[in-house]
């Protein structure tokens, strides 16, 4: 019985193809990745149920993924098996995500480029990260740089462990 289950299991996971299972490395760019029913999973992984007042008061792990859902920029690799992805939010290009992710899909880091309540003209780009590992590290400087220099304005960024 044990292996009847065992190979069914193994069957059911064939079948969805390989971003059945958060494969996230298959993909182009960030609509194709905020697309994939496993990404809400990835973020609930990492994020755990932290509320907070970014684009709006709920849990930052919706509003990661919110962000990520708008017009899609090319997913980038940042390493040997990192890959950066961002978009801004749909109908709110100003609001901005962005998620690094080890092959096949394992959440490494979350940004949010959001503006601080009641000051709409501040912007802060809060990143949630275990460590501060150099990779992810330096794909959100650099994010931050070309976003800066793109809409001319300077960003104040924030870091974070996830669930604080």
């Amino acid at each position: 019985m044990r292996k009847r289950v065992t190979a069914l299991i193994i069957a059911l996971a064939t079948l969805g193809g390989p971003a059945w299972g958060g494969d996230f490395c298959s993909y182009r760019n960030t609509n194709q990745l905020a697309w994939d029913g496993d990404l809400a999973v990835s973020l609930r992984r990492f994020l755990g149920e932290q509320r907070v007042d970014f684009f709006y008061p709920g849990k930052l792990r919706e509003q990661v993924a919110d962000g990520l859902g708008g017009p899609p920029d090319d997913i980038e690799m940042i390493g040997e098996n990192l890959r950066f992805a961002s978009a801004c939010r749909a109908h709110s290009c100003p609001e901005k995500a962005a998620i690094v992710f080890a092959c096949p899909g394992v959440i490494k880091a979350a940004g949010i480029l959001h503006y601080e309540l009641g000051s709409p003209g501040i912007p802060i780009l809060t990143i949630y990260m275990r460590d501060l590992a150099s990779e992810p590290t330096s794909a959100f400087v650099a994010w931050r740089e070309r976003l800066e220099q793109s809409l001319n304005i300077r960003i104040r960024m924030e870091w974070h462990m996830p669930g604080q």
